[in-house]
């Protein structure tokens, strides 16, 4: 009989499925000799559950699937901006790129869970946004001269996100249109 256990330190942890084959296998065993009576595997550890462990990279390649999916992606308007700067809104983070004359450029990321506020400034055609994090430089990163559309879609789906986040909602399994549609909707004002 094939024992699969899984090492812990010094511990061996017997998983559900080879112990509930063990015990079968003693029940065997003992019904036809006497002797095993005494080496029984006990109930509890039959109907015990233990959870399969979850690798940790496992876990980062869940979370390297949500960041390469961007949720949201928007650019400035070329005329007022010479080099479109750039917001970005994957499951995890939101980036905002400056980009300057002559390939200069500036980069400011924060996970989602690090915004504290979004504040929004729309008109007839255009807006901006201002993102309020724990971790950027100055404390704030706006974005200016986005289509107004664009603006909108973003306060939406960073509020909607940060109320998910504060309620412990783990985004990272709903689909793409799914999660869209939901946050966009949580993060509707009344």
């Amino acid at each position: 009989m094939h024992y699969a256990n899984t090492t812990l330190g010094r511990y061996a942890i017997l998983q559900y499925d080879v112990a509930t084959q063990a015990a079968e296998y003693h029940q065997t065993q003992r019904d036809k000799h006497g002797f095993f009576a005494r080496f029984s595997i006990t109930p509890a550890l039959t109907r015990a559950k233990i959870k399969k462990p979850v690798t940790e990279t496992n876990r980062l390649k869940s979370l390297v699937v949500g960041a390469e999916n961007n949720l949201f992606v928007a650019k400035t308007v070329f005329p007022f901006v010479l080099s479109a700067d750039t917001i970005k809104i994957d499951r995890q983070k939101i980036t905002i790129v400056h980009n300057d004359f002559l390939w200069k450029s500036q980069t400011a990321s924060t996970e989602i869970k690090n915004i504290m506020n979004v504040q929004t400034s729309i008109g007839p055609l255009f807006g901006s946004i201002t993102v309020t994090s724990k971790h950027f430089l100055n404390n704030t990163q706006t974005i200016s001269y986005l289509k107004r559309k664009d603006v909108v879609m973003a306060q939406r789906l960073l509020q909607g996100f940060m109320i998910a986040q504060r309620s412990e909602i783990d985004t990272d399994n709903i689909d793409k249109e799914r999660l869209l549609a939901l946050l966009n909707n949580l993060g509707q004002e009344n």
